[in-house]
């Protein structure tokens, strides 16, 4: 995978592509003083990818290890109140690319923002239960 990181107020996933000449082919779109803001990352996985943004920023999953991080915070549970925000977690199960590159689009990934409601979905009703699959 190959994942292109932009930083405008904060940082922010601005593409995301299973081929590397599609991610340049993006880059390419993208406006001179835009490119400096932008970093690539080659992440060792495949869809569908999952993505964890918090306070430290992003990090890549795979299905399995996605869930073996619900897990790590299902045991945090009784130390956290309902509304806490573990984790923005996002499924990408395509490549991901803005209708306008450069741009803070992640919002249009399905994503969840995982708390103790969450935690408690996953564990009634599956992992899978957030996606509908």
């Amino acid at each position: 995978m190959y994942i292109i990181i932009s930083k405008d107020f904060r940082e922010f996933v601005a593409g995301i592509f299973a081929v590397e000449s599609h991610a340049n082919d993006f880059r390419q779109k993208i406006s001179e003083g835009e490119l400096s803001k932008l970093k690539f990352e080659d992440v060792p996985l495949s869809y569908p990818l999952y993505i964890s943004e918090d306070h430290e920023g992003f990090s890549y999953h795979s299905e399995e290890s996605a869930k073996e991080l619900m897990a790590d915070f299902t045991q945090e549970m009784h130390k956290r109140d309902e509304e806490w925000c573990y984790t923005n977690l996002y499924r990408v199960s395509e490549d991901f690319m803005p209708k306008m590159p450069g741009k803070n689009y992640m919002g249009l990934i399905p994503h969840h923002h995982v708390d103790n409601n969450t935690l408690k979905s996953i564990k009634e009703n599956g992992f899978n239960s957030l996606w509908d699959l």
